[in-house]
């Protein structure tokens, strides 16, 4: 049984709901997809491979960039596991700032469950 009293499947939507009028739970609104874009075009620089950055380049214009971007990458399993990690990187400095933006200190959950 988790912290909000509900099974392995999370937390009702009334505990949510009780969560954030209460003040134990705030709402995170999801990073745009132009935030991912815009690490997908980062990332794309950095490829050391001029084809494989030029593939990456055509594959991040127009409708669909994201399905070809992760398509292109397919074929290139080091630089793959390089986005994933990048892209990692990327989120976790995001979720800092969003906590320091609103004065929340990060702790981290797995020790307090210990």
């Amino acid at each position: 049984m988790d912290r909000f009293g509900g099974d392995d499947d999370g937390p009702s939507e009334d505990e949510i709901d009780a969560g954030v009028d209460t003040g134990q739970l705030i709402h995170v609104e999801p990073l745009g997809s132009s935030v991912e874009y815009g690490w997908m075009a980062e990332f794309a620089a950095t490829v050391g491979d001029a084809r494989l950055r030029d593939k990456l380049g055509i594959a991040l214009d127009g409708r669909g960039a994201f399905r070809r971007f992760k398509n292109v990458l397919v074929d290139h399993p080091a630089e793959r596991e390089r986005w994933f990690a990048f892209r990692e990187e990327r989120l976790r400095a995001a979720a800092r700032e969003w906590l320091a933006e609103r004065d929340i200190e990060p702790t981290d959950a797995s020790a307090a469950s210990r």
